[in-house]
C-alpha cells in the first residue's frame, strides 16, 4: 500500500493521541518498507503467502507491545509505539495483498489463514504451496486506487476498520498509551 493509505489509516485509528505519538508509530509504519530488505520480507507485508510467518511477526510485536507496557510511567513507550506502527503496517497490506476482500466483507480475525487465502508473490520467499499456482503481486495487489482491480475502496475500508480494532485493543491492554499520549 503506498504511504499515503499507511498515514491517513493510522492517524484515524489513533484520534486522540498526541501527534508526537502518532507519529513515532506512523514512522514505524513507514519503516517497514524503509529498513533495508525489509520491502522483500514477505511476513512484514503477508507477500508470497507467508501467512504463518506474518501470523509469527505479528505476535512477536504483541510480545514487544506486552513486555514494555508499564503499569507506572512512560518509559517503554517508544518500543510500543514502535510495535504498533508494524502492527498496523502489516495488518494493512494484508488487505491490499490478498485475495481476502475478493471473497469476504468482514474484517480477518488475525488468527486463522483461511484455505482459499493467497497473496501474491513479491520477491521474497515464496510460500506457496506447491499445489497452487500463486499469482504475481502486481496481479493481486490493490496498493493504489489505480491498480486495485476494482477492490481498492473495500481494501481501504476493511484495514481502517482492522486498523482501529487493533489500535483500540492495545489501548485497552495497555492503558500507559491513553496516559503518556
Amino acid at each position: 500500500m503506498k504511504a499515503r493509505f499507511h498515514i491517513q489509516m493510522t492517524r484515524s485509528a489513533l484520534r486522540g493521541l498526541n501527534s508526537d505519538c502518532i507519529q513515532k508509530v506512523i514512522d514505524a509504519n513507514l519503516g517497514q518498507d524503509a529498513v533495508v530488505g525489509g520491502v522483500f520480507v514477505p511476513e512484514y507485508h503477508f507477500d508470497d503467502c507467508c501467512f504463518r510467518e506474518g501470523l509469527g511477526y505479528l505476535s512477536e510485536q504483541r510480545k514487544i507491545i506486552g513486555r514494555n507496557c508499564s503499569e507506572r510511567g512512560c518509559e517503554g513507550l517508544d518500543a510500543v509505539l514502535a510495535a504498533l506502527g508494524r502492527i498496523l503496517h502489516a495488518i494493512q497490506d494484508f488487505y491490499s495483498h490478498t485475495n481476502w476482500v475478493e471473497k469476504r466483507n468482514q474484517i480477518w480475525d488475525g488468527k486463522t489463514i483461511p484455505d482459499d487465502l493467497m497473496s501474491g508473490i513479491f520477491g521474497g520467499r515464496d510460500c506457496c504451496p506447491e499445489s497452487r499456482a500463486c499469482p504475481s503481486h502486481g496481479e493481486l495487489n490493490k496498493d493504489e486506487p489505480d491498480r486495485d482491480h476494482g477492490f481498492f475502496p473495500k481494501a481501504i475500508r476493511l484495514a481502517r476498520r482492522h486498523s482501529k480494532a487493533v489500535a483500540d485493543e492495545v489501548r485497552r491492554n495497555c492503558p500507559m498509551l491513553d496516559r503518556c499520549c
